[in-house]
């Protein structure tokens, strides 16, 4: 199918096409008994139910023209569609997957198109869709089905699960198999889900109705789906499609509830045979094989009901098949879905997922995430392509695109543009996993493979053999900028709470404020939102954010300060570039501050280290800093190579500022005090350090203060000479 789309794609695809798959029926109107029937969707080319017995009266449409009898699997046969329109046809598109196009006629007359097939052999499906575009722009589609047997080739209107009951039909008409038979076969093929047993009294329990606010002839027909996971534990579909069917026809929809639980009431007018039908798909998403499906369904049995009465159905779908497992896929968007609206109040993107498919991606020109039949439990893998859907949606990355290692220098690989924008484009949406499984982890309970720290995927071997593997988002991976691994690392230590195994992490932003930061800042690469996160979320130079990042690779590392710092000798900071190995950061900028104050920043540096020059340590030693006290350092650091990326935040170191020695160098001031410098030239006022020396002019004698700082004389005492007569004291003031 893929190398005959392409084929057709290259040929014939143009704008006006695009347009056309990507609104689908929109030609298709019904009246207001019947709109259930008309499902919409602007995501997906397939809008309408695949079931014949969903078919509705249209004012527009196609109708195909089949035989009942097998078609030939030799040779070529034709089908003829009936356009019911007025409206000129200006185009015919199609697409076939197990079918050659031998022709394809248009009469003008009959406004018959005619569509010669030749059958494929060993052709795995076999579908065909065409699609007219009419002068009114509106957009007509006829989806036909097929399916081999030895008999030849049945086609039909219905989903190509369906085509087993026209088959037992076929095979009934012409006596090859019995009654019986017919019914065990049609009950095989109705893709039945697995019963809960319940006991009647439990059923009656369950059954959420009013009898007295039930009209006559009103029944409830209610119940719960569940899923069931790979170890067995089941959990509720929720939030997922159910639709009601009597004698085969659908009359009603809804979705369930948060816990799986749907109900519906109708009138039934005579004994009816009623089924529930759920599809995988949500408000939020639907999981398809390809474009020719709309969804996987399951159904309950048919179950004959009287006027009046009432149905509880308990069914969970078995992990075991695999159809069933696109309900799970299913479930993990509707999850992620669900966390989009929380944190954003609303507006999460429709999701259209494939599966099972030939890998794990997103296409963001289709707008489809394609997942592998192995990647149904992996929650991780689909919600990291889902991540790839919002970045899209809300326009948060310009990955592009192509190969990736996780662990990888994607600059080295790619260079600087194409390597940053592609790292941040997978690192986001790994972190958007892993917190979406954790935010839910309650709920989500022992769903394998989710709510902890790892995110979890799987890998086939050179020799083909498979096997699981994890990878941490606590582990740090000093890569930097270009690798996605160091950016998941990084925006989860942003993200959780302080733990005693990190010292270096003492961030925790949490759910919201990690969402606000990617809507606000929609980066293209991971420096754009660590701006808007640093500055507008935490403008702090704490310094918490480059320990972060210096684990990762994006801060410059062993950022250090001389221990020697005087008056006399400036402070000499040194470090390390830092950065991605490929792409270390190459300018730089030094400033120094303190809780009140920012007193010296440097110009743009493209060495890593720097003296201050004695004039700037002066301005920081003549600044209102007391001495003694602490002051901080921090960098600043960028790549410039195009595009140029930064700033990054390095750790924050600390010194002290220097207190004046002022025990070297005095003069006397006054009587009573001397001036004490220090070497820069600033001094104090301090008392004459006094000492008494002996003292005799050849007159007196006696003792005078003395100052041996500054040299100093003070006051005198005088004593009595040995021929005086009596005492004499004296004061001098010098």
């Amino acid at each position: 199918m893929k190398s005959r789309l392409l084929s057709f794609l290259m040929k014939s695809l143009n704008l006006l096409f695009i347009v056309v798959l990507s609104i689908g029926l929109t030609a298709f109107t019904t009246d207001n008994s019947n709109d259930l029937n008309n499902e919409v969707d602007n995501n997906d080319y397939s809008t309408l139910s695949n079931e014949q017995s969903d078919e509705v009266i249209l004012h527009e449409y196609i109708k195909a023209n089949l035989n009942k009898s097998p078609y030939s699997l030799i040779d070529s046969f034709a089908i003829t569609f009936t356009v019911y329109s007025d409206q000129e046809l200006l185009d015919i598109q199609y697409l076939t997957e197990g079918f050659d196009i031998i022709s394809l006629k248009h009469d003008i007359d009959k406004n018959v198109i005619e569509v010669k097939f030749k059958y494929i052999q060993d052709s795995d499906r076999y579908a065909f869709r065409l699609i007219l575009e009419l002068k009114n722009q509106e957009v007509l589609v006829s989806n036909i089905y097929g399916y081999t047997t030895s008999y030849g080739v049945f086609i039909c209107l219905e989903s190509a699960i369906n085509p087993d009951v026209l088959i037992s039909e076929y095979l009934l008409h012409y006596s090859l198999i019995s009654k019986n038979s017919f019914d065990l076969r049609v009950n095989e093929f109705d893709n039945l889900a697995t019963e809960n047993k319940l006991s009647k009294s439990e059923e009656a329990l369950l059954i959420d109705w009013d009898q007295s606010n039930l009209t006559s002839g009103e029944s409830i027909i209610s119940g719960k789906w569940q899923w069931e996971a790979s170890n067995g534990v089941k959990y509720p579909l929720k939030n997922t499609y159910v639709s009601l069917y009597v004698n085969s026809t659908k009359v009603a929809e809804d979705y369930t509830d948060e816990n799986g639980n749907y109900s519906f009431t109708t009138t039934l007018t005579d004994t009816s045979n009623v089924r529930v039908q759920t599809r995988s798909k949500s408000v939020h998403n639907k999981v398809r094989r390809n474009i020719l499906y709309d969804s996987y369904y399951a159904n309950t049995p048919t179950v004959s009901l009287n006027v009046g009465e009432n149905k509880y159905f308990s069914y969970y779908l078995q992990n075991s098949v695999v159809d069933y497992r696109a309900f799970q896929v299913s479930q993990a968007l509707t999850t992620g879905a669900d966390y989009v609206n929380e944190f954003n109040d609303g507006d999460a993107p429709y999701a259209t997922c494939e599966f099972p498919a030939d890998g794990n991606q997103y296409n963001s020109f289709w707008n489809i995430v394609y997942i592998t039949d192995e990647a149904y439990e992996f929650w991780d893998i689909i919600l990291h392509e889902y991540g790839h859907r919002i970045q899209h949606y809300f326009d948060l990355a310009n990955s592009p695109g192509g190969e990736h290692s996780i662990s990888a220098d994607q600059i080295a690989i790619h260079g600087k543009d194409a390597g940053t924008r592609l790292a941040w484009g997978e690192g986001w949406p790994t972190f958007y996993a892993i917190l979406v499984t954790q935010y839910y982890g309650t709920e989500l309970g022992s769903i394998p493979n989710i709510n902890d720290t790892f995110y979890n995927s799987y890998s086939y071997s050179t020799s083909g053999t498979y096997y699981t593997w994890s990878t941490s988002l606590e582990t740090s991976w000093s890569l930097g900028e270009g690798c996605e691994r160091s950016i998941f690392a990084a925006l989860y230590d942003f993200y959780d709470n302080y733990s005693s195994s990190e010292s270096y992490d003492n961030l925790s932003f949490g759910h919201q404020v990690m969402w606000d930061a990617v809507i606000e800042s929609q980066p293209e690469r991971f420096n754009e939102f660590f701006w808007t996160l640093f500055s507008v979320y935490y403008p702090y130079r704490d310094g918490k954010f480059g320990d972060i990042l210096n684990k990762h690779g994006m801060a410059p590392t062993n950022f250090t300060v001389s221990s020697n710092v005087t008056e006399v000798n400036p402070p000499v900071f040194t470090w390390t570039a830092g950065g991605t190995p490929s792409h270390n950061f190459n300018r730089f900028q030094l400033a120094i501050y303190n809780d009140s104050y920012t007193y010296f920043v440097s110009s743009y540096l493209t060495s890593p280290n720097y003296t201050l020059t004695q004039s700037e340590w002066d301005t920081i030693l003549d600044s209102n800093a007391s001495p003694g006290s602490t002051l901080y350092a921090i960098l600043y650091a960028w790549n410039t190579e195009s595009p140029q990326t930064g700033f990054y935040t390095s750790s924050r170191i600390s010194f002290i500022k220097p207190t004046h020695s002022f025990t070297h160098h005095y003069v006397k001031q006054s009587t009573t005090k001397h001036r004490a410098y220090c070497i820069c030239g600033d001094y104090i006022l301090e008392n004459h350090n006094w000492i008494m020396i002996p003292y005799d002019d050849g007159i007196n004698q006696g003792l005078q203060q003395y100052c041996p700082d500054c040299g100093a004389l003070g006051l005198i005492m005088l004593m009595m000479r040995s021929d005086q007569l009596d005492y004499n004291f004296q004061i001098s003031l010098d």
